[in-house]
């Protein structure tokens, strides 16, 4: 396993970690959306309008995006509709959110990034009031397309721009029926075959509780998860730093199962890998992502919420939430189809959104700083 160090980072060294970092760790689909130069008819000057707010802003912002797919989307699709809509420069960097928020902690009144991807867990840890500005609505039109849930509630912090599933993820060709539980993967036809993926994301985290609670333990008491991952180790072919990393260990034939998040999945299945994906025993775990403007931005904050307000669109969700990435759309104006309709029978996003089971996230905090610890001292191959 590689240990992940957390390391302050300049400004500069961000910048350059975005221009030459590999932008996809999953086979790609599909190319990037272009831009177009030719001047609009007047209906569609119009619906631009409606959709993307007005005329062009520019300047410039960099924006964090997680390894491996998210970072993918956002560069291919994100990047390139903000600067076609805004003539906003983005500059996409791949980063978890616990580094995120050590990174923003560390300098908060020079911040590397300007615009920050967190998930429910480190989000709700973070010191919200000293390293982030609440997200002014009044520049995004497309906020109030938003499920109300997914608004940032009255601390308005940013918006959810993307709800994600973890479950079961393993190759077809090697399983002749999926995965019933979590408890399988202690199955011994496992063994050398099991991935997983440190507690540094919330993907690790989420599973280490719900194996936890399968066992007798809970949100607040992981300790029987320790003890079977012990037992499992012997096992384990890989732990990976990331859930980019892990899922191209599963792409690659170094694991042939583990935890993951389903647009992994089926950004491999659209990629012709025969990839299954198996909601466990008790349900999917739903992970909810914020996205906001930070506090002492180099970027304007009318071009940080351009790039917040892109990403929320119907126009960039309606990609993102289809082949090849897959991202749980929040914006209300989006339907599911394809794999996803298939998967939940529904193209409507409440059905997917409402069958996910969601973690306390409050409680995990409590202990999670002395769990990643323990994990990357304890679980090694």
């Amino acid at each position: 396993m590689v240990n992940r160090r957390i390391n302050q980072m300049s400004r500069r060294s961000v910048l350059g970690a975005g221009l030459f970092v590999s932008s996809s760790l999953l086979l790609k689909a599909c190319g990037s959306p272009q831009a177009t130069t030719e001047p609009a008819a007047e209906g569609e000057e119009a619906a631009a309008t409606e959709e993307g707010g007005g005329g062009a802003i520019g300047g410039s912002v960099i924006a964090v995006a997680y390894p491996g797919a998210w970072e993918e989307a956002h560069r291919e699709v994100v990047a390139s509709q903000v600067k076609s809509n805004k003539d906003v420069d983005a500059t996409i960097v791949p980063l978890l959110a616990n580094d995120q928020v050590a990174q923003l902690v560390a300098a908060p009144d020079n911040p590397p990034f300007d615009v920050c991807l967190l998930d429910e867990g480190p989000f709700r840890a973070a010191p919200r009031e000293e390293i982030l500005q609440p997200f002014p609505a009044e520049l995004s039109p497309s906020f109030a397309k938003l499920f109300p849930d997914f608004q940032g509630g009255e601390e308005g912090w940013g918006p959810t721009v993307a709800v994600t599933a973890i479950g079961i993820g393993y190759n077809a060709d090697k399983y002749d029926s999926p995965p019933a539980g979590w408890e399988d993967l202690w199955n011994p036809e496992n063994a050398g075959r099991v991935g997983l993926v440190t507690m540094n994301s919330s993907l690790g985290t989420a599973f280490m509780v719900e194996v936890a609670k399968r066992f007798g333990g809970s949100e607040a008491d992981i300790e029987v998860a320790f003890e079977k991952i012990q037992e499992l180790l012997p096992d384990v072919a890989a732990v990976a730093p990331s859930p980019g990393a892990l899922a191209t260990l599963l792409q690659q034939g170094e694991v042939d199962i583990a935890p993951l998040y389903l647009n992994d999945i089926l950004a491999m299945r659209e990629a012709g890998l025969n990839m299954g994906w198996a909601v466990p025993e008790g349900g999917s775990i739903g992970i909810r992502a914020t996205m906001s403007i930070v506090k002492n931005p180099q970027a304007s904050v009318e071009a940080a919420a351009a790039y917040i307000d892109t990403v929320i669109s119907e126009e960039a969700q309606n990609t993102l939430a289809a082949p090849p990435y897959f991202f749980g759309p929040t914006n209300s104006a989006v339907q599911l189809s394809g794999p996803f309709e298939e998967l939940f029978s529904s193209s409507d996003p409440q059905d997917f959104i409402a069958e996910l089971q969601y973690l306390d996230w409050d409680t995990i905090n409590l202990n999670r700083a002395d769990w990643i610890e323990r994990f990357n001292r304890e679980v090694t191959v």
